[in-house]
């Protein structure tokens, strides 16, 4: 039986920036052009993050999908999120996008903070645009797009190391 196995980790941003770095394009137009369907977008700016309340129920055909069996291990029920959260957001060409996003650790942090804030998308917004997307950060966006819809491309993760440990370059 063939197994993953953890043989190190990549304790320091000096360490994670040596393997992502290299994969990072300039622009969503260069991931484009190198015909790629998900990697790492250098970002210049981010602009405005946004929450678009939307249904906090699946659709029919969703539900449909979400009865598929897993084939490892039992289906645990998955809560719809009532928020489509997007990024307005400048590439380091100059181009803006807005981009939805599918990260769960978006999803996962509105669950983490409704209950714990009268205003969790002010909280949110905060968190992200100082802490993660902020000025003392060198940030990155893996974008993704639809199997379906070629030219849809949506914010799947992202890598924000401060801006003083990002360089490719080793101190010592």
């Amino acid at each position: 039986m063939l197994s993953i196995r953890v043989t190190d980790h990549l304790d320091s941003w000096n360490a994670r920036c040596q393997w992502v770095n290299p994969t990072i394009f300039p622009s969503l137009a260069a991931i484009i052009e190198k015909e790629r369907s998900i990697g790492p977008v250098a970002v210049d700016s981010v602009l405005e993050f946004i929450a678009e309340p939307t249904s906090a129920e699946w659709s029919p055909r969703q539900k449909e999908l979400l009865k598929q069996e897993m084939l490892f291990q039992e289906r645990l029920e998955l809560e719809k999120t009532p928020f489509d959260f997007r990024l307005r957001w400048r590439d380091a060409d100059g181009d803006e996008h807005s981009s939805l996003i599918l990260a769960w650790e978006m999803h996962q942090t509105w669950r983490k903070y409704r209950d714990g804030y009268p205003n969790p998308i002010a909280v949110m917004r905060d968190k992200f645009m100082g802490d993660h997307f902020g000025a003392a950060r060198k940030v990155s966006l893996f974008m993704g797009n639809h199997s379906r819809f070629r030219q849809n491309w949506m914010v799947c993760g992202w890598f924000c190391p401060p801006k003083e440990q990002s360089s490719n370059d080793l101190l010592f």
